[in-house]
């Protein structure tokens, strides 16, 4: 038989002490690893109410989860007589529920600065620049100074202001006579009569160059005339709009201005952009109905609800930019609309791609002869290329190329501009129900890199934050209605291009009264019911 081995009292004591200072770290790591926990909780729960979006009786629930976690890890942590393997257990699980929080800590507020700088600033500052043009062989023409007592063409009615500026600054600059100016009624007539050398140059606001190259009988007129000489100004952009309170409780009205430009960038710019996007949305969080009323952007309107100054909806932007959309609108439909989203096409594409794309159901196949590409890291922000591309009827999954080319496409769709605003109307809400799925959880990080920057609102984080903290106390359906007007389609006078007739969507008046009467409807807080 093998014979026991003696331990010795000196060995017992060793070992006495050994086991005695193991349990000392294991009671000491217990109460880290809980402390940590607990500091870590805190924290977590001020970075959660920071974001000001979580409804407070979730953040109680919040605090009593915490207390309860931290109470009940504490036993564990301060009792003497819990045993090593215990304290063991919880120091692993402790050490894990900081670990995550702290990385809550670390990341959860990139996410808030993402929220932050969703929307592009809204611009208080602009430049506006009047160029003198002259004819590009005008050799003798070669700096300001030589159009001392020069016949120069001015506009009558547009931008009168910035044009007597830059008179002013150019007679200071010559030190000759003063240029002799020639009022026309329209950019067109200046034009005209530069290149006809009835005048030796012309002052025109520089935005109003990408209108005459787009009239096919000026298509050469960049090729024709160069800019001699630019009077940069400085403006103050005031766009008034008057925001309710508290939106979740008072109905009000949004603007969702899509332009037709390609660059981010363009979405600080005052004005030179058209609205090929022209949508109302009424919302009441009382009743929880939204109303998204489009109007054709070839709609003959009266530009800031001037009846002397009838044009197509899509040109109120060049004057006076978002405030001259905005007054043509709350005009047109006797509203007031609260807030305003300006959004180009990159946008658009970029959200569709970062919520996995939209599911729609299309009424009608159609095909349509282009098929827009874009590139985020194209200084342009992107391109349109020439590709048909066949809508089937049904069900069909857009990605954010196809979703663009869906909603720009008013050639070959019943309707025309009418049947292009159902479509519209029709992507919108398909990112509107797709953003309230559960599933969108999992692409919130994609969806907020490609919102950052897109926008230009003058919605704050706070608006949003609290509609988004009501939303989560809700959690409701809401009864989502569109409507579109329509009319007939015919040749008018534009106040902006005078001297031509362009093809214009004149809008019936019983579709612009339904309109008024739904859009009060759902302000009123009563029940809506859209007739066809």
């Amino acid at each position: 038989m093998a014979e026991k081995k003696v331990i010795s009292s000196t060995e017992k004591e060793q070992l006495r002490k050994k086991l005695s200072r193991r349990r000392k770290v294991v009671k000491a790591i217990s109460k880290i690893t809980w402390l940590a926990l607990f500091v870590a909780s805190i924290g977590i729960y001020f970075v959660v109410k920071s974001f000001g979006v979580i409804p407070d009786k979730y953040l109680k629930l919040l605090v009593i989860v915490l207390a309860v976690l931290n109470l009940f890890w504490a036993v564990f942590a301060w009792l003497p007589a819990v045993n090593n393997l215990n304290k063991t257990m919880q120091s692993v699980i402790c050490g894990l529920l900081a670990a995550l929080m702290i990385t809550g800590i670390v990341v959860l507020p990139s996410y808030k600065g993402k929220l932050e700088k969703m929307f592009t600033p809204v611009p208080t500052e602009g430049t506006l620049n009047i160029n003198a043009y002259v004819l590009k062989d005008a050799e003798t023409l070669k700096e300001i100074e030589d159009l001392a007592g020069k016949k120069v063409g001015i506009q009558k009615d547009l931008d009168v202001e910035y044009q007597n500026f830059a008179i002013k600054v150019i007679n200071k600059e010559i030190k000759g006579a003063d240029i002799n100016t020639q009022e026309f009624d329209d950019i067109y007539a200046a034009v005209d009569a530069l290149l006809a050398g009835e005048v030796t140059a012309i002052l025109l606001n520089e935005d109003y160059a990408n209108i005459i190259a787009e009239n096919s009988d000026y298509a050469d007129f960049s090729d024709r005339v160069r800019t001699l000489y630019t009077c940069s100004q400085q403006i103050h952009l005031d766009v008034d709009t008057a925001t309710v309170e508290n939106l979740t409780k008072q109905p009000f009205v949004v603007g969702i201005l899509g332009e037709d430009t390609w660059v981010l960038d363009g979405l600080t710019k005052i004005n030179a952009y058209r609205s090929d996007v022209n949508i109302i949305v009424v919302v009441n969080p009382t009743t929880h109905q939204i109303l998204m009323v489009t109007t054709p952007r070839d709609a003959y309107v009266p530009l800031y609800g001037s009846r002397s100054k009838m044009d197509k909806l899509t040109h109120s932007p060049w004057v006076n930019g978002i405030q001259g959309w905005m007054d043509t609108l709350n005009a047109f439909y006797g509203i007031d609309i609260n807030y305003y989203m300006r959004i180009n096409f990159t946008s658009l594409a970029n959200i569709v791609d970062a919520i996995g794309g939209i599911d729609i159901d299309n009424p009608y196949e159609f095909k349509s002869d282009f098929y827009f590409d874009y590139m985020e890291d194209d200084k342009n922000g992107g391109h349109a290329s020439y590709k048909e591309i066949t809508f089937p009827e049904g069900r069909i999954h857009l990605d954010g190329q196809m979703a663009l080319t869906y909603c720009r496409e008013r050639h070959k769709v019943k309707g025309g501009d009418m049947g292009r605003n159902q479509h519209q109307a029709m992507v919108i809400k398909a990112m509107i129900d797709k953003v309230c799925t559960p599933a969108i959880i999992t692409k919130v990080d994609d969806l907020l890199d490609a919102v950052q920057g897109k926008f230009s609102s003058n919605l704050t984080f706070k608006d949003i934050t609290a509609f988004a903290s009501y939303q989560l106390e809700y959690m409701g359906d809401w009864a989502l209605n569109s409507y579109s007007v329509s009319g007939s389609t015919g040749l008018a006078d534009s106040y902006i291009m005078k001297g031509y007739k362009l093809s214009m969507v004149f809008v019936s008046a019983a579709t612009q009264n339904k309109a008024k009467q739904y859009i009060q409807a759902v302000m009123n807080g009563e029940e809506l019911h859209i007739e066809d």
